[in-house]
Parts: structure tokens; C-alpha cells; sequence
């Protein structure tokens, strides 16, 4: 059994890439690291991005599509059995959490599944001693009806009620069940847009009223592993949770390996651009205020 680590970086976040690879192979885990850019995407996959970015789908680099894409490639070679750890490349890998990841291997190899993931549920370790609150994101509120109705989802569904699954960091074994379910998944994000698109006017089922807002193909992913039954562990064993005082805290991931810190440093140039753009958007904005005045 070969353990395989992925993720995806725009060219900008070389920073970041090269802080995530180095944090990766200081874990001693990972029998190799593929660091996909979008360079990497077939024409197909890169005609689609770029359809996207048109339409103003810039947020995940057209919404995140391109995920499935590299799941899809790297599970294609790998072996039968094989472990494939998907992260996001602004998590952070914490040597003192080497042992919980090795526990998460361990749980993959037993779990009938192959797919090892993290929902946004409470955090429950008796060593814990904190008086943290970890939010529940609920499908209900980052889902929307359009989803449901795909995948025959009555109101009374208890999916639809429970936590989300967190899409920045899972964990995969080879194997019949978790390549459909992966499938699946790639199948939709690919082909029918439609249930990833946030655009509420072009919802064609009214959200229910707990909604919040869509989280694309996170919430395709969540459904699909809930609807399989996998072993779904807390997101916050990576997430930031809400300390005494209301303030987002890391604390409590001492011993824990992957940290969503979510820090994408991009490069010199590319930071001075957003820089000026910031600026100059400023500057519009009080042009605009001296002929409200």
C-alpha cells in the first residue's frame, strides 16, 4: 500500500505551494506529492474553466470544478488499496499531529467505503479541556433545494439536517465503491453545472428558509459520502473553532495534522498588482464620495 498526497495551486501561490510541499514530506507519510497547477488540466477541463472564469465564476477558480478533474487523474493510477489524501494548499501539516494521521490510514484501511472525510460536527476528545464552540454548518443551509431534488432528498431526510462535509481535506481508498462514488461526483461537477451554480435567479426550486448560500461542488461531495454511509470524523480536527471570547482559535490542534489556515501567500509581483488594485479602487471611491458631498 502506497499513500498518495494532491493539490492544486494557481500559478500565483508558488509561495504557498512550496511552504505546503515542504510541510508535506517533513511528515514522512506520503510515498508522493503531486502538486497540480492549471497547466495540468486537459483542454477539455481548461476550455471548461475558462467558460466559467467568463461568466464571472472566479471564486475556486470557477468554482472548484476542476477538483474532480485531478481526482479523477490521480486515482487512475494509483493501485487498488492504494490511500489518495486530497488537501487544500493553504492547510497546514503539524508534525505533532503524525500520529493522528497514521490513526486516519488506519481507520481508511477498515472503512467499507474507502472514503475517509470530516464534517462540520462538534469535536469530541476527553483531552480536550476548553470551553471552544465548534459550529455546526448544516446541509439545510449550504445546500440548495436544486441538489436535493437530484438526488431525492425528501424534507424529512435526516441528510439534510446534518452537518456538512468539509471538502479541503479527505482521505481515499482504492477500491469499487469509493471509484463510484468519485465518479459520481466528477460525473456532475463536469457535466451538469447547473447544481454547482450559486446564482440564486437561476434556482429552479426556492431554498428553504434556513438557507444560507450554495457551496458548490463541497456540497455535491458532502451528499454522495452521506448518501454511502462513510466514516466521517469532525472538521474540526483542521478547522478553526470560536474561543470564550468569540474569536476564531487554533488551539485545540496541537496534536492534530492538517491545519485550514487557509493562508495563500502569492508572489512578489502578484501581491504589488493587488495592492495597486486596492488602491486605485480606494481612490475611485472617494472620487465618487466628493460629488455625493
Amino acid at each position: 500500500m502506497k499513500i498518495y498526497l494532491s493539490t492544486f495551486y494557481s500559478s500565483d501561490l508558488k509561495r504557498s505551494a512550496n511552504r505546503f510541499k515542504m510541510q508535506a514530506k517533513g511528515m514522512q507519510i506520503y510515498d508522493k506529492i503531486f502538486m497540480f497547477t492549471e497547466k495540468d488540466l486537459n483542454e477539455d477541463f481548461k476550455e471548461y474553466v475558462n467558460s466559467l472564469l467568463k461568466l464571472g465564476k472566479k471564486k475556486g477558480y470557477g468554482y472548484w470544478v476542476w477538483q474532480t478533474f485531478f481526482h479523477k487523474k490521480v486515482l487512475s493510477q494509483i493501485n487498488e488499496g492504494d490511500i489518495y489524501h486530497w488537501c487544500d494548499v493553504g492547510c497546514h501539516f503539524n508534525l505533532n499531529g503524525k500520529t493522528r494521521l497514521k490513526e486516519y490510514i488506519k481507520i481508511l484501511e477498515k472503512e467499507p467505503t474507502g472514503f475517509l472525510g470530516f464534517q462540520y460536527k462538534d469535536l469530541e476528545f476527553k483531552n480536550l479541556k476548553n470551553n471552544f464552540v465548534y459550529p455546526n454548518y448544516l446541509e439545510i443551509q449550504y445546500t440548495k433545494s436544486d441538489l436535493f431534488n437530484h438526488f431525492k432528498l425528501k424534507d424529512d431526510d435526516p441528510i439534510i439536517k446534518s452537518p456538512q462535509v468539509w471538502g479541503g481535506s479527505f482521505f481515499i481508498r482504492k477500491c469499487s465503491k469509493s471509484m463510484q462514488m468519485m465518479d459520481e461526483h466528477y460525473r456532475i461537477t463536469r457535466n451538469r453545472f447547473d447544481l454547482i451554480d450559486d446564482d440564486e435567479k437561476k434556482f429552479l426550486t426556492k431554498p428553504m428558509s434556513e438557507f444560507i448560500q450554495h457551496r458548490h461542488s463541497q456540497s455535491v461531495l458532502s451528499i454522495i459520502v452521506k448518501k454511502a454511509g462513510s466514516s466521517l470524523l469532525s472538521a474540526y480536527e483542521s478547522e478553526w473553532a470560536v474561543d470564550e471570547n468569540g474569536n476564531r482559535t487554533y488551539e485545540h490542534l496541537s496534536d492534530f495534522p492538517i491545519i485550514a489556515k487557509r493562508d495563500k501567500k502569492k508572489n512578489v509581483f502578484n501581491r504589488f498588482f493587488d495592492r495597486q488594485k486596492k488602491n486605485i479602487k480606494r481612490r475611485i471611491n472617494q472620487f465618487q464620495s466628493l460629488f455625493k458631498n
